[in-house]
């Protein structure tokens, strides 16, 4: 599969390995894909010096906005080996670009003016002078052409051509919007298809993109005024297919200084996909109908201005953005470049391709420098701008490169019974940064949402204090348990790990919502869980829970049969430790761990296992050091599994059993 932008495209194959197509050896080569990446990164920082003044994103920051009439330049050009399909003239361009109401056999529903005077609700009028089209020099694979890390080579040669050949016809002055000497609005059409196209995926074409030709000094002077930025396309999506608006309108954002909300680095956060056309929404409708923009970047070109929620309020008929609808938005007040923004999308307008329909609510965690290097979604684990999951899932399918449909749908609230955003809903409203209370929850609750029958969208919105102090611990010390007694399957606690046991999923049931199963085996057994099967890998994610520093994580963990007998535990990604577990017995683990904030555990067996009794203790409980405790007593207030030394498990109640050793939560117990 064909992956990346501009910056960094390769191929990757169905086990994760990356390619780059080295065109000396004419063979896709395997990638040291961290250190591409290091280098990608380092092209980013170069171009965010340039992109600064224009990457202000921070609501509230003072910036200029994008108002009243604004003309763009498009140049059309063809190579000897390239050239535009006889159909799709200047003359279809310029309506294409500029004709109101735009419809078209050809598959367009709105003109790249239509989508610009909609999400500016007409504050933004813009329109191009089409010129063209101009031959290149060369043909297209001299300036398309990869270098041996999958750059294009010679692009900002196309573009200097493209100019140069259209200077007769056009004063560049007409296109400096703010007379600071530069040109804003420039964008290149080239025929044929672009790299990333759907099918051929010829590595000799240009890459569509947005750059700066002064970052391999090849900018230059017309008319008076520097031609530095510019956005490019191509003319076709496949062989036969012209391309839609969607790519015009997402590389031309770029020059109103939006960045990227896909993960720019690695392809594998969520971002905002395709309800946003700064991410895969620019393909909604094979591009011809474009998401539109999403409340954030409203608001930050000045078109939209949110309502904030400080108090306790119940909304009623809230209007989709698609029907010129509010928004509003909920503030960090510790850190009011954190907030939550609520905006009603349906399918209708610009947003008809959408996946889901309902309340999107987005988290936005604002950083100069992330949003200037364009790598706003690029860790997996903070998302600066993207969205809670309804269905409290973002599963990736990695064979197809894909999130599936129902993925999708799920996104927008309501969705099923999950119909609001709270310290105790799944997911819940964490924050990145501590609140005024100190703790990680926004403690500002969004209730009850409702989407009603005609498309409008009702909540209740309540402000909530805290109930903790920041960092305490609650009174029990626990800050995560699933105990799994819900499952009603066999194996594990009847003393049964092989054969033919926990084999429905049916069977598997939990305390705590939120369990994460990539592959999508997970089964009951007798009171707990098993995960995997002969074919698919059994690694499982916890529910989100908060770190509070210096806690412990304790569990019980068996292998299935004869299956590999180790067992990753990962803490937010990072290797906690590597444990040997004990064949056709529980063998129960307790580690330390370091972590503030929203955690997640992760069980990265070799194929299957079973798992118990999950829990993770505070820092202000009294921390045990080992099983070495032999006279303990047992705390009867709360049932714990309890374990013989063989790590069967025997009951919960200590009275009920006879003298001896057992093991509960981790530490032995001498009955007496």
């Amino acid at each position: 599969m064909f992956k990346g932008d501009e910056y960094l495209h390769y191929m990757e194959a169905e086990d994760g390995q990356k390619y780059v197509l080295d065109e000396q050896l004419q063979a896709y080569q395997p990638a040291d894909f961290m250190t591409l990446a290091r280098k990608t990164a380092a092209k980013r920082r170069r171009l965010a010096v340039r992109r600064q003044a224009k990457t202000r994103a921070s609501l509230g920051e003072k910036h200029a906005g994008y108002e009243g009439k604004k003309k763009g330049l498009m140049i059309l050009v063809d190579f000897e080996d390239a050239k535009f399909n006889e159909t799709h003239t200047k003359e279809l361009y310029q309506q294409i670009t500029n004709k109101l109401g735009f419809v078209h056999k050809l598959g367009f529903r709105g003109s790249v003016r239509d989508y610009f005077r909609d999400q500016s609700r007409g504050k933004f009028d813009l329109t191009f002078d089409v010129v063209g089209p101009i031959r290149m020099k060369k043909g297209y694979a001299y300036y398309g052409a990869n270098d041996r890390e999958g750059y294009d080579i010679r692009p900002q040669e196309m573009i200097q051509e493209a100019c140069l050949g259209a200077d007769a016809e056009v004063d560049f002055r007409d296109y400096d919007w703010d007379n600071d000497g530069k040109v804003d609005a420039l964008y290149v059409l080239y025929a044929g298809q672009g790299e990333n196209s759907a099918d051929g995926q010829d590595s000799k074409r240009v890459w569509p993109h947005q750059a700066e030709l002064s970052e391999n000094n090849f900018d230059f002077n017309l008319d008076q005024v520097t031609i530095d930025s510019y956005a490019c396309g191509p003319e076709l999506s496949s062989r036969t297919k012209i391309e839609g608006i969607g790519t015009i309108c997402h590389e031309f954002s770029h020059v109103l200084g939006l960045p990227d909300m896909y993960d720019t680095l690695n392809s594998e956060a969520y971002g905002m996909f395709s309800w946003d056309v700064m991410d895969q929404g620019s393909y909604n409708g094979d591009g011809f109908v474009p998401a539109g923009y999403t409340s954030y970047e409203r608001t930050y070109l000045g078109w939209l201005n949110p309502i904030e929620l400080t108090s306790d309020l119940t909304v009623t008929n809230m209007k989709p953005l698609s029907e010129q609808g509010e928004a509003y938005v909920i503030y960090n007040e510790n850190n009011r470049n954190e907030y939550y923004l609520l905006e009603n999308r349906r399918k209708t307008g610009w947003d008809a391709g959408l996946g889901g329909e309902g309340l999107l609510i987005l988290h936005v965690d604002f950083d100069a420098k992330t949003w200037a290097d364009n790598t706003v979604n690029s860790q997996k684990n903070h998302q600066r701008c993207t969205i809670f999951h309804a269905d409290n899932s973002d599963a990736y399918l990695d064979k197809f490169g894909i999130y599936s449909a129902s993925e999708i749908a799920g996104d927008a609230y309501p969705f099923r019974a999950n119909d609001s955003l709270t310290a105790n809903s799944k997911p819940a409203a964490r924050l990145f940064n501590a609140n005024r209370w100190g703790t990680y929850f926004m403690h500002k609750d969004v209730n009850e949402i409702t989407r009603n029958e005609d498309g409008t969208i009702s909540f209740r919105f309540k402000v909530v204090a805290a109930s903790t102090k920041p960092n305490q611990t609650p009174s029990d010390g626990i800050l995560f348990h699933e105990t799994f007694d819900l499952c009603k399957g066999t194996g594990g606690n009847d003393g049964k790990f092989s054969g033919q046991v926990a084999r429905s999923m049916n069977d598997f049931m939990t305390d705590v919502k939120g369990w994460n199963v990539p592959s999508g085996a997970a089964y009951g057994g007798d009171r707990c869980a098993k995960f995997g099967t002969s074919s698919k890998n059994g690694t499982v994610f916890s529910p989100e829970f908060d770190a509070h520093g210096n806690d412990t994580l304790i569990f019980v963990a068996a292998p299935f049969g004869k299956d590999e007998n180790t067992l990753d535990v990962r803490v937010n990604d990072s290797l906690l430790g590597v444990f040997t577990l004990e064949r056709g017995k529980w063998t129960t683990i307790k580690v330390p761990f370091t972590g503030t904030g929203a955690t997640t555990i992760q069980f990265v067996p070799y194929n299957r296992f079973f798992l118990d009794d999950v829990k993770v203790i505070g820092p202000t409980r009294k921390q045990e050091t080992g099983i070495k405790q032999l006279d303990a007593k047992l705390d009867t207030h709360q049932p714990s599994k309890i374990y013989n030394l063989n790590g069967q498990f025997v009951g919960t109640k200590l009275d009920a059993l006879p003298k001896g050793i057992y093991i509960s939560n981790g530490k032995k117990i001498l009955k007496y």
